[in-house]
């Protein structure tokens, strides 16, 4: 009886919002889509000024002869431990690699795939789409930031980030090993995949 009773008062009170729990319905989680690149980013008229951590840095003689650059959206992006693992590719940090006299060095963004990673990304591509950085960018290289797919709360962010990349977006699934020092290379093709598109379609020489 007094189970039915505590029932039947509850329903006739109005819900306290601090303290009745929200729904936990579970909601279907969608199938994470890989979008493998076919075109290049493409620049924008219009964009608004943006301000992105990213520094610039003015290229050497010598490093002008480097065929593509990874640069980190962020700290702790990767970027050193990928372009060891890769030939011809060089490691700029979290700077743009400016080659100066009309010259477009090229030009992977690489992030990790989080919140502040795809932020970052987002604030690195909306500084170049708008014209403000003289690179050739080749496309995003996101890097997987746990196992598996990633959080259903990043979806959105990183649709944006995508659109902003026009599609041309690699993503490098998680590597258990380099959490721990051990910087091997992947499993999957992820970076064979990169290296072919980067390699083996060369640029037209003074296209941005």
């Amino acid at each position: 009886m007094g189970f039915r009773h505590a029932a039947k008062r509850s329903q006739s009170e109005p819900t306290n919002p601090w303290i009745d729990q929200p729904s936990t319905a579970e909601v279907p989680v969608r199938e994470v889509i890989v979008v493998r690149p076919r075109s290049r980013p493409q620049r924008m008229a219009g964009i608004p000024e943006i301000q992105s951590t990213l520094s610039r840095r003015e290229l050497t003689r010598e490093e002008r002869l480097v065929p593509v650059w990874l640069v980190a959206a962020h700290g702790g992006a990767g970027v050193s431990t990928i372009a060891g693992l890769m030939h011809r590719v060089g490691d700029a940090g979290a700077a743009w690699p400016i080659a100066g006299d009309g010259e477009h060095a090229r030009v992977v963004l690489v992030a990790r795939e989080s919140w502040t990673g795809l932020t970052a990304a987002r604030r690195a591509l909306t500084e170049w789409v708008g014209g403000r950085v003289p690179v050739r960018l080749e496309g995003l290289l996101l890097v997987a930031a746990q196992p598996g797919a990633p959080p259903k709360e990043l979806r959105e962010l990183a649709e944006l980030v995508h659109s902003q990349a026009s599609g041309a977006v690699w993503r490098l699934a998680w590597q258990r090993d380099w959490l721990i020092g051990h910087a091997a290379m992947p499993s999957d093709n992820t970076l064979r995949d990169l290296h072919q598109q980067l390699f083996d379609n060369p640029p037209t020489k003074g296209k941005q």
